[in-house]
């Protein structure tokens, strides 16, 4: 069914009938112009096309070859029987050689692979012979004289047949691999060209009466040498087939170099010559490919060597004794970082690139294994010029004489820098793990142990052979719950870490509690190959606890009392404190009461008693009286401070009132000190103010008095400025007390508004006071969202600054045509003096007595 199928072959049939029709056109060739019987000829190229055509196609071309010679015989006036039993022989010479030469297997590569071509041609056509002879023999048409005769000369022609044509169809069924033909076109044109033109003048007789003799037969190798070098076998067999077709062409015509060979030797040197060419001409270019191809495999197997080398970063060297030289692989100038093309590489530039510390000890293992026929294996160092440090491993052996000296060493040189390191690294690790105090335990995916670490060891009391090869169920105690275990495997086959305690026992069943962190090991792939154990012996940890825990619970009951008896204590405070603020209260009103008739008594007398004796006392009295009704106020209003009871009225009120009262209170003082005093207000003044008129003359006062109180000469002023975040309209004011007094340190300042303090301890006793002053000013500003702002040099007076916020915003009002200030001075009779008067008119200046 399958040959069926293949003989339908669109194909297959137009091949079939190609190698028929060449088969039968080659054989009438052959037997018209080269045989002399027209029945055996010496050259029969059909044998060759017909072993070709079963060697590519395979057996079943067989049909053509005997269709092919069945024609040709035809054609040759045999009759049918005759034709028929010689094609028989020319197809079983076919099959028999293709089979001989494993068929479609069969490859033209090799010089053997041609001699095996002609081999097993040789054999088949021995059978093809002994099948025609004998049908010559029988039907009568050769006697048994001409029977050897005839034998040789079918045997000689399809050998020859088999040797020039089957290579032929072999090779040019491929085109050339290395493109000559277009790459070298010139030159292939030269060559053929030059080969036809030696093939004219030698078979054909061109050019004979220029030339003459000049015809020699070899020439034609020269021309097979020239292609065999330069175009390969492709070229090769051209020049064979382009040789053979002159030859042959000549011999048929009787010219040339083969004129007379047909009529006197049957072609006989013909023959010769065409099996000396074919065989010198494809067996030398088979030898050179063969040699092409053994010297590109030596390459690649360098270059292959040569990147085996880079890789593995192995270099080779040899070392010749009696030449003394020294021949190093490129990889070992790589190591070495040395240039070839500018270094000559000797022993003693080698010794030079090792470190010096290793330099003795290197000479001397390559001094043993050159000399004592030692093998040489050494890790040392190289010390590159730029102070890096390599590491190499060094392998020799040497080849000694008879008299055991050495003639020559090989060796290779390694560098194994990264792997040093990585070993310095693992051993870092190494130590790093077992000697760290945490217990380490390494296992494969099923609970085996194959690492343990000293700490380990140290906290079970077992050995490490115990462990390896074991699971952790030697450590348990049976009191680890089982859901803890349970959980632990659940989160490994998920891929997660655990985290957990366990109660284990020692191997002197010693319990002890643990907490581990295990987590599993991953592979570049994600595949889980071992888990990790961290456990800590937390023990001692858990009975500190235990105890902390204890002392903690006691504790909280100590505070729980304590806390209740704060409270109590707390309560019985602010239950004193309050009624200590209510006895201040009644009793600063019990005392202001009597005192204020007191000094009413003593103003009296004063005002009664001008002139006489008696009025400096009254006037003592009543100075007296006044400052004894000053620290009761002080006392009253700090109380009420303090028990949040002092409250902030709002009202409207009139800012000259307010300076006039504040100044008519303080320039009486000055006057008498002979101080300057002066008030600056802006021009555009608001008149009106919403505040506590009271709350803000109190402060100012208490700033005055004081600026007064520590100035001995000099001047005081008082100057307001205002801050307007819309414009239009004022939001604060800003007060600031300047003197020229006595001055304090920045640590006395740290002490001004503190309750019953003073900047000097001596104060109180050169100018008096109680020191809560500036404690209730600070209050009363804090009180109204204002401060008090303090900036004083010993020796050089002080700025005191209230900084008050508005209620709300004021409108300002015109500023007047003169811009000019109010200025109250020392006046001689300040109660007559028209104050009020001067305060309202802005921009009046007054002067007195000063």
């Amino acid at each position: 069914m399958a040959y069926r199928q293949l003989i339908r072959s669109d194909n297959y049939l137009i091949l079939l009938l190609v190698l028929t029709l060449l088969y039968a056109l080659l054989g009438k060739l052959s037997i018209d112009f080269f045989s002399v019987d027209h029945v055996v000829s010496l050259v029969w190229p059909c044998s060759g096309l017909a072993l070709a055509a079963l060697l590519l196609g395979g057996q079943k071309y067989w049909p053509g070859v005997f269709i092919g010679a069945f024609t040709a015989n035809l054609l040759a006036n045999l009759d049918l029987p005759m034709a028929a039993s010689l094609a028989c022989g020319n197809t079983l010479e076919a099959i028999v050689g293709a089979r001989l030469l494993a068929g479609k297997q069969f490859k033209l590569v090799f010089l053997q692979d041609y001699f095996r071509l002609l081999g097993c041609g040789a054999l088949a056509v021995s059978i093809n012979t002994l099948w025609a002879s004998a049908t010559l023999y029988v039907i009568a048409v050769s006697s048994q004289q001409q029977m050897l005769t005839n034998m040789l000369y079918w045997w000689m022609g399809n050998e020859l047949g088999i040797a020039l044509v089957t290579p032929l169809i072999l090779i040019w069924q491929q085109p050339p691999e290395n493109g000559w033909i277009k790459q070298r076109r010139l030159e292939s044109l030269l060559c053929f060209g030059v080969t036809v033109l030696i093939g004219q003048i030698i078979f054909l007789d061109a050019f004979k009466q220029s030339v003459g003799a000049f015809t020699k037969g070899y020439y034609v190798f020269a021309m097979l040498v020239w292609a065999a070098l330069r175009f390969g076998r492709h070229g090769t067999l051209l020049i064979i087939l382009i040789t053979t077709v002159q030859a042959l062409t000549g011999a048929a015509l009787q010219i040339g170099y083969f004129a007379h060979d047909l009529m006197q030797t049957g072609l006989m040197n013909v023959w010769l010559y065409l099996m000396v060419l074919s065989i010198v001409g494809i067996a030398l270019v088979l030898s050179i490919e063969q040699h092409e191809r053994l010297d590109k495999s030596l390459y690649e197997s360098d270059m292959r060597l040569n990147a085996a080398q880079q890789l593995a970063h192995i270099g080779c060297w040899t070392f010749d004794k009696f030449g003394k030289d020294l021949n190093w692989s490129d990889e070992i100038y790589h190591i070495f970082e040395i240039d070839p093309q500018l270094t000559k590489m000797s022993y003693e530039l080698f010794l030079e690139s090792v470190h010096p510390d290793d330099r003795d000890k290197v000479n001397l293992a390559f001094s043993q294994a050159t000399q004592e026929n030692m093998p040489l294996h050494k890790v040392y160092r190289l010390l590159m010029k730029d102070g890096r440090v390599k590491y190499v491993e060094s392998r020799c052996v040497s080849n000694f004489d008879v008299q055991n000296k050495a003639k020559l060493s090989v060796g290779t040189i390694q560098d194994i820098t990264a792997r040093i390191e990585l070993e310095n690294s693992l051993h870092k690790f190494q130590l790093a793990v077992e000697q760290t105090p945490d217990s380490i335990m390494i296992t494969d995916t099923t609970g085996r142990i194959e690492y343990v670490n000293q700490a380990c060891l140290d906290v079970t009391g077992y050995q490490r052979e115990d462990f390896l090869g074991e699971t952790s169920k030697m450590l348990k105690s049976g009191k680890t719950p089982i859901k803890t275990y349970t959980s632990l495997w659940d989160t490994l086959t998920k891929g997660d870490a655990w985290k957990g305690e366990f109660i284990n026992r020692r191997k002197n069943g010693e319990f002890y509690t643990e907490h581990a962190h295990i987590a599993p090991i991953k592979q570049d792939d994600g595949t889980i190959s071992h888990y990790l154990a961290v456990r800590v012996d937390i023990s001692e940890h858990k009975r500190n606890e235990l105890e902390l825990n204890q002392y903690r619970n006691h504790l909280e009951e100590l505070v729980a009392q304590r806390t209740i008896e704060l409270e109590a204590a707390k309560k019985a405070a602010e239950t004193a404190n309050e009624a200590r603020s209510v006895f201040l209260a009644n009793m600063s009103h019990e005392i202001r009461t009597p005192l204020n008739a007191i000094l009413g008594l003593a103003e009296t007398g004063m005002n009664a008693n001008r002139g006489r004796r008696c009025e400096g006392t009254f006037h003592h009295i009543l100075d007296s009286g006044r400052l004894l009704l000053c620290v009761v106020n002080d006392i009253l209003d700090f109380s009420k401070i303090e028990a949040n009871k002092l409250l902030i009225e709002y009202r409207n009120f009139e800012l000259t009132d307010l300076l006039e009262r504040v100044m008519i209170m303080t320039v009486p003082t000055a006057y008498e000190k002979g101080l300057d005093i002066s008030v600056s207000t802006p021009p555009d003044l608001p008149t009106y103010l919403k505040g506590d008129e009271l709350r803000i003359s109190q402060i100012l006062l208490n700033l005055l008095t004081n600026a007064v109180k520590f100035t001995q000469q000099g001047q005081v002023s008082l100057c307001i400025e205002m801050l307007c975040h819309e414009e239009g309209f004022c939001s604060e004011l800003m007060f600031h007390v300047k003197d020229s007094g006595i001055g304090i340190t920045e640590q006395q300042i740290a002490k001004l508004f503190m309750p019953f303090e003073q900047a000097d301890g001596s104060t109180s006793r050169r100018f008096g006071g109680s020191g809560l002053g500036l404690v209730i000013s600070q209050r009363l500003a804090q009180l109204m969202g204002g401060t008090i702002l303090v900036k004083s040099q010993l020796g050089q007076g002080s700025l005191f600054t209230l900084h008050l916020p508005l209620d709300e915003p004021v409108a300002l009002k015109p500023p007047p045509e003169s811009n000019e200030y109010l200025c109250i001075a020392g006046f001689s009779d300040y109660e007559t003096q028209p104050v009020q008067a001067a305060l309202t008119a802005s921009g009046v200046k007054e002067s007195g007595n000063s």
